[in-house]
C-alpha cells in the first residue's frame, strides 16, 4: 500500500504509480482548505486501478468546497471496492458538503466495502445527516458499513433514527458497524431497540457491531431470524 502525506507531493506520486490498487492518503493539518483537496482530487482522477482507498482529512478547514471536490473523484474510481473517508473535527463540511458527497457515492458501483467518520463541528445538521445515510443507501453493491459520527454537528437524538429508517434499504448488507455518541442513555437505548427490529429485516446481514457509550454491560448477544448477532456496548 503506498502511503501519501504531504499534499504538495501527490501529484507526482501518483504520475509516477499510477498502477496503484491500494492508496493511504493523510492530510495533515496544513490548512490546505479546498484549493489542497482539488489538486489531490485531480490526482486521484488518474488512478483508475484504484481497488482500496483511505482518505483521512485532519483539521484543515476544507468547507463544503473542499467536500465537493473530494466527491468528484468518484466518478473515476470504477474499481474501488473499499473506501475508508475520515473526515476530522473542524473541517466544517456542512450541509452542502454532505449532500455533494451523496450525490456522488452512487459512481462508486464496485464499492463492497465503506468505512465513513465524522468528527465534530462540521455542522451537517439533519438533513446533512439525512444526505449521508441516503447517499449509502444508493451505493448499488454495499455489503460492509462502518459509519462513526459525533453529534456535536447541529444532529439531535431524533435525527439519528433517520439510519434506523434507511437500514432496512441496504438490502445486500453482510456486515454493519456503528459507533455513536448519544447525550443520554434513554435516548441510546431507543436507537439500539428500534435498530434491531428493522435490521430483522435483512436477509444477509450475519454481523452488527455497535459502540456506544453507556451501558455497564460489554457485550449483548442477541438472535433474530436464526442469525445470531453481536451488539457490543463500549464505555
Amino acid at each position: 500500500m503506498h502511503q501519501i502525506q504531504k499534499i504538495e507531493n501527490q501529484s507526482d506520486i501518483i504520475d509516477e504509480n499510477y498502477a496503484l490498487t491500494e492508496l493511504y492518503v493523510s492530510v495533515d493539518k496544513q490548512n490546505i482548505q479546498a484549493e489542497g483537496i482539488l489538486s489531490l482530487t485531480q490526482a486521484l482522477q488518474r488512478l483508475c486501478f484504484l481497488q482500496r482507498l483511505y482518505i483521512e482529512i485532519l483539521p484543515n478547514a476544507v468547507h463544503a468546497e473542499g467536500a465537493r471536490n473530494l466527491a468528484f473523484s468518484f466518478k473515476y474510481l470504477q474499481n474501488l471496492q473499499k473506501l475508508h473517508l475520515k473526515i476530522s473535527q473542524s473541517n466544517n463540511i456542512s450541509e452542502m458538503g454532505a449532500k455533494y458527497i451523496e450525490q456522488n457515492l452512487k459512481y462508486l458501483n464496485n464499492l463492497v466495502s465503506f468505512s465513513f467518520s465524522l468528527g465534530k463541528s462540521n455542522f451537517i445538521g439533519k438533513k446533512g445527516f439525512k444526505f449521508l445515510v441516503q447517499g449509502i443507501k444508493n451505493i448499488p453493491n454495499i455489503k460492509i458499513i462502518k459509519f462513526s459520527i459525533n453529534p456535536i454537528n447541529n444532529i439531535s437524538r431524533e435525527d439519528f433514527h433517520i439510519l434506523i429508517e434507511e437500514s432496512c434499504n441496504w438490502r445486500y448488507l453482510i456486515q454493519l458497524s456503528l459507533k455513536i455518541k448519544f447525550a443520554d442513555q434513554y435516548s441510546q437505548q431507543l436507537f439500539a431497540n428500534n435498530l434491531q427490529i428493522e435490521l430483522s429485516k435483512l436477509k444477509y446481514l450475519i454481523k452488527l457491531k455497535c459502540k456506544f457509550p453507556y451501558s455497564n454491560r460489554k457485550h449483548h448477544k442477541y438472535i433474530f431470524m436464526r442469525r445470531v448477532h453481536r451488539l457490543v456496548f463500549a464505555q
